[in-house]
Parts: C-alpha cells; sequence; structure tokens
C-alpha cells in the first residue's frame, strides 16, 4: 500500500526542529512502514518555509500551495492521499483520481465546515475523537492520537505539587487551576505564554512571591517533560476547547495523573480512578487532588501504552486506509490504475483508461460488447488472442466481441488510452478473467 500524507504547510514535521519530539503526522509516517506501507509525506522533513516576498515574487503562501500543487500532480503513484492539512488541499481534489482520507483534528470555522460537507463525497473523514465531531459530516472512524512513548520515560516519585499549561490570560482556564491547588494547600507550577498581563494582577503577583505559585515560559521539551513527570498530577484547563489536548496523553506516559472536566474530549482519556480523576470543573478538582494517592502511576502509563501508542495509531489508520480501499476498488480504482467514465448511454460507452507503470490489465474478454482503443500517452503492448502488438500516441486498435485481450504498460510514464464501447450491455460483470495479477480470476454471468 502507498500513502501520502499531507500535513499542514509551515508546520514542522522535522524532530530536530520540535525539539526531538515527533507530532502526530509525522509519528504517523514514521509508524506506518513497519507494517508494510509505503510513505510519502508532504512536506517532507527537510521542507523550510518559503522566506517572505519582498514584492518582486509570489506571496509565500502561494509557492507553498503551487508546491503542494506539484506533489499532488503525482498522486497516481499512491493509492491513498491522507489529508492532515484541512481544507485547501479540496482545491485540487478534482484532479487528484485517488480516494482523500481527511483527519479533522484542529478547531473549525463555518466556512471550513462549509468545505468539508460540500467535499463529503469526495473525501473519507475521519476524527481524532468522539465529542468534537462536527455536524452533517459522515465519519468513517475515529482514531486517537498517538505519542512517541520511547520519548517519555516513567517516573515513580512525584514532587509536592501540581502542573498547569496552557494560555496563561484571563478567563481561559489556567486561573481556575489556581483554587484547587490553593485548596489542597500545593505549589502550582503554570507553564505558557502570557496573553494578558491582567493574568499577572496584584493577588497573583503576590502568591508568585510568596512561592505558591510558579511562573515559566520558553521551555524545552525535555525541562518540560522534567517538570511534568515530576508533577502530583497535570490540572488540564480547557483553553482550547476543539483541540485534542495531547499533553493529557504525554503526563500519563510520564506516569502523572491527569484531573479535569469530564465534559468533551478528557473524558475520553481519563478513566475516573485509574489514570486521573474528572470533574465537572477545575476550579472544583480539589477534593480530586486530596485523592491522588490512590492513583498507580504505573496504572497512567498502561494506559497511554495500551491507548495512545504510535503503533496503535497507525494499525487503526490501516484499518481506515483498507476499508476505503476496498469500498473503491468496487468502482473506478484499482490496482493497476483507474479510469473516469467520459460518457455513458445505453448505445455506447467511453472511458480514459490511465496504466500505472509496470502494471497490467487481466487477460479478459467480453461476450457482449466491443470496444476501440486509442492511445493518447505512453507506448503500450496490447495482446489480441496469440499476437502482440505495441502501440504509441494516437494510434488506435479493435477489440472484437469475444477475443482475448490484454494491455500492459511497459515503460516508466503512465499510459493513458479512450476506450470506446459498443454493443448491447457494458457492465464490468460482462468480463471473463482468464489470468489476473491481483488474483481477480472470474467469469462472466
Amino acid at each position: 500500500m502507498r500513502v501520502a500524507i499531507l500535513a499542514p504547510v509551515g508546520r514542522p514535521t522535522s524532530p530536530e526542529e520540535r525539539g526531538g519530539r515527533r507530532d502526530t503526522i509525522s509519528l504517523l509516517a514514521e509508524e506506518l512502514p513497519a507494517y508494510g506501507v509505503e510513505v510519502s509525506l508532504f512536506p517532507a522533513p527537510d521542507f523550510r518555509p518559503c522566506p517572505e516576498s519582498n514584492g518582486d515574487g509570489p506571496h509565500p503562501g502561494v509557492l507553498q500551495w503551487l508546491r503542494l500543487g506539484e506533489f499532488l500532480e503525482g498522486a497516481h503513484a499512491f493509492d491513498l492521499i491522507h489529508n492532515w492539512a484541512g481544507v485547501p488541499p479540496f482545491g485540487y481534489a478534482a484532479f487528484v483520481k485517488r480516494p482523500i482520507v481527511t483527519t479533522i483534528h484542529e478547531p473549525c470555522s463555518k466556512g471550513d465546515l462549509a468545505v468539508y460537507r460540500k467535499y463529503g463525497k469526495r473525501s473519507f473523514y475521519v476524527s481524532n475523537c468522539d465529542t468534537e465531531r462536527l455536524t452533517d459530516i459522515h465519519y468513517e472512524a475515529t482514531v486517537y492520537p498517538g505519542i512517541d512513548l520511547k520519548t517519555f520515560t516513567l517516573g515513580i516519585t512525584p514532587g509536592d505539587y501540581l502542573f498547569v499549561s496552557g494560555l496563561a490570560s484571563e478567563g481561559k482556564g489556567i486561573r481556575d487551576a489556581v483554587e484547587p491547588a490553593l485548596r489542597a494547600d500545593k505549589k502550582l507550577v503554570i507553564e505558557g505564554p502570557i496573553e494578558s498581563t491582567a493574568f499577572l494582577e496584584a493577588d497573583m503577583q503576590r502568591r508568585l512571591r510568596d512561592g505558591r505559585i510558579e511562573y515559566v515560559e520558553n521551555l524545552t521539551p525535555d525541562r518540560r517533560d522534567m517538570l511534568l513527570a515530576g508533577a502530583e498530577a497535570l490540572l488540564y484547563a480547557e483553553v482550547c476547547p476543539g483541540e485534542f489536548p495531547l499533553i493529557a496523553l504525554e503526563a500519563n506516559a510520564l506516569g502523572t495523573p491527569v484531573i479535569g472536566p469530564g465534559r468533551g474530549v478528557l473524558g475520553e482519556i481519563v478513566i475516573d480512578g485509574v489514570n486521573g480523576f474528572l470533574v465537572s470543573r477545575i476550579a472544583e478538582a480539589g477534593e480530586a487532588v486530596k485523592a491522588l494517592g490512590a492513583i498507580s502511576r504505573a496504572d497512567c502509563r498502561k494506559v497511554a501504552e495500551e491507548r495512545f501508542s504510535g503503533h496503535r495509531m497507525a494499525l487503526e489508520y490501516i484499518k481506515v486506509y483498507q476499508g476505503i480501499l476496498e469500498t473503491c476498488q468496487a468502482e473506478e480504482c484499482r490496482p493497476w490504475g483507474y479510469y473516469e467514465v467520459l460518457s455513458d448511454h445505453p448505445d455506447h460507452k467511453v472511458k480514459r483508461i490511465v496504466v500505472y507503470p509496470g502494471k497490467r490489465l487481466s487477460l479478459q474478454r467480453h461476450s457482449r460488447r466491443f470496444e476501440h482503443w486509442t492511445v493518447i500517452n505512453g507506448s503500450p503492448v496490447v495482446t489480441l488472442d496469440d499476437d502482440d502488438v505495441t502501440l504509441g500516441p494516437g494510434e488506435s486498435i479493435e477489440i472484437p466481441q469475444g477475443a482475448r485481450h490484454r494491455i500492459f504498460n511497459p515503460g516508466e510514464e503512465l499510459v493513458v488510452f479512450v476506450e470506446v464501447q459498443t454493443g448491447d450491455y457494458f457492465g464490468e460483470d460482462d468480463i471473463e478473467r482468464f489470468e489476473d495479477d491481483f488474483g481477480r480470476v472470474t467469469k462472466c454471468r
């Protein structure tokens, strides 16, 4: 199976750029080959965003999407396109003759939702959780993100503090974490950028000075992991509804329990009393903090390993891919290439057929139709009963009713030809296969 994965343009997919940490998309691209899936990732790990234009050339965003267009010109080389880049790739959907799987993994605007609905017959959708699914969208499956577990080490002995991470600003959840920490007489370590100076009002400044609250920012991944692994618990403050809380998975991988609101996606991650506690709202988490002694840090790690590993994510996506390919291969998508119907009437049918390099159709015959083939591109070898004929662009051949025939692409470029069918029936079941490279030897009805 050959899969092209489209990551959002401009997002680093290289572990070197991410401080050694792989994001969900690059982790999936790394895990799939272990199960026999050939992967091409766009942008590639060594991709560098286009520099800002000085006014003499195209805007860098335009250049980046031109690069995506160039990449998708080769979509025929893949069995399936896995889109993580949101709505922009749908601008190319009409030209991509391969199945498209779209994972909707980020908050969605009304405009995005309109696009997803419009292309619902062109793309197969996957959600990263059940509770954040969009309305009026058909989903093939839910596949939870995975994390690179080998980059997280189980911590056994926690310190005497709680940890909270996110955008530090008034009214966005972080302040709510202060109350349960103070009630439980615990120090609170806050990590994240400050969006509003209101967050550092006089009361907060006093608590910072007396050491009951510690604020840190610009942490490296290693430093953040050390603080997270040493915390008694992660207080999850939902600062951006719709985003999947990967930090909750990372906390569990480090052995740290998670406390947060049971509504939303956290309720799909936390098993109450096993790898954390679910509360109605984070400001009411005081009792849960006091009960942390009942949580096993080894159990937290076990939940991360069983439910949120990169291996599990890859296997679940492979299952999705296989189901979609089986559906598509019943129609226009074939293991040797693909076709599109240009005209379909009671007295004739016209197809544009593309054959991949090195591939050939089955040796077959039809009992109810004649065919006329005209080559557009490439130099195929056509077998007609006992003869082999090599054709070039512009050349044609007649396929009589009842004659055994097949077409083979021996070259390195696509073979493209137009097939005109005439007769009294044009269904795909009017095929008697004698030989087939893909195990599809069948008899016509």
